[in-house]
């Protein structure tokens, strides 16, 4: 990077829209809303967890570049994502590389033991960075949609179980209380239950219950009406629920669906997944955006069965730290 031309600083709160339109721009299929990156910075608290820097022109001010280094809460401490997005106009021009390599020092100084980066699958140039950089690829993730008015789910309604000949009522998390602290609690530990069998790179932690309700039942993103559970006797054993992005508003993000070991192979997911299909009708969505670990057979057989088709696959590498490195 030309430092007579670029210069490097930390991301300040007034860089969210500059972050939205950059992401936009490279990845046009993800997109996200300056209120959708500042609400996740929020739910989660600074510090470690979120660490990101601009690149701006001198002359200008224009941010052409946004880098960061972030602690999954859910993943092992020392382990952290890194992305560098360049806009298309200045890439090529050692940016994102410079970016890079002040992420990885600050990794360091938090005793980095490993990279993640993601990349998609048409992203060539991105791909040939990572390579040269030391990653390799662990896994892949699918991006799917849902053509709401193409979908053709009534014969799927028919085989869907007779929930109420077995005692379990679906409710909503509008219903059952958005403010309640029981509720809360009974769909984190839900979440926490079920993400165990969740295919991932890394084993699971469990995120705050504080920051799952900040991150996931408040903000601009939430949607209460779309959020399904099953209840049975009282006891929350299965739920889907869905978000809107302000980014895409003709677009539901489905969010996760999970279902209590006990209570699988009956059709739980089935039934509450329809439900968002239904809720997406009903109010207008065109499509329903998912993403699937491409080891979560179950999950994408489902949804394949549903009507939703593969449009984007991201790759997820991985590099390790060493002293030497």
């Amino acid at each position: 990077m030309d430092d007579s031309l670029f210069s490097a600083r930390r991301f300040m709160p007034d860089d969210y829209e500059s972050f939205a339109t950059i992401l936009k721009q490279v990845r046009p299929d993800y997109p996200v809303s300056a209120e959708t990156l500042r609400h996740e910075e929020e739910a989660f608290g600074p510090g470690p967890f979120h660490q990101r820097y601009v690149v701006e022109v001198r002359t200008t001010g224009q941010v052409v570049a946004i880098g960061g280094l972030e602690q999954d809460p859910a993943a092992e401490r020392g382990k952290f994502w890194v992305f560098a997005l360049v806009l298309p106009g200045f890439q090529g021009r050692g940016i994102g590389g410079g970016l890079y390599e002040t992420l990885l020092a600050s990794a360091r100084e938090h005793d980095g033991v490993s990279l993640w980066s993601a990349v998609l699958e048409d992203e060539l140039a991105g791909q040939a960075f990572l390579l040269r950089r030391g990653f390799v690829e662990r896994r892949r993730n699918w991006t799917s949609v849902l053509d709401l008015e193409a979908a053709a789910t009534d014969r799927l309604l028919s085989l869907s179980p007779d929930l109420a000949a077995a005692g379990i009522e679906i409710s909503t998390l509008a219903r059952e209380g958005v403010t309640d602290a029981e509720v809360a609690e009974q769909l984190y530990r839900l979440d926490c239950e079920t993400s165990v069998d969740v295919p991932r790179m890394y084993p699971y932690v469990p995120i705050p219950l504080a920051a799952f309700r900040r991150f996931y039942m408040e903000g601009p993103n939430a949607l209460p009406e779309a959020w399904f559970i099953a209840k049975h006797r009282g006891r929350y054993v299965a739920m889907s629920f869905a978000q809107r992005e302000a980014a895409a508003p003709d677009t539901l993000e489905q969010a996760y669906t999970c279902t209590q070991r006990d209570y699988r192979r009956r059709g739980l997911a089935l039934a509450l997944k329809l439900r968002v299909i239904e809720y997406g009708k009903r109010n207008r969505y065109r499509w329903i955006r998912t993403h699937n670990d491409s080891l979560n057979a179950p999950m994408w057989a489902l949804n394949e069965r549903l009507g939703f088709h593969r449009v984007s696959t991201i790759i997820q590498t991985e590099k390790g730290l060493s002293r030497e490195d």
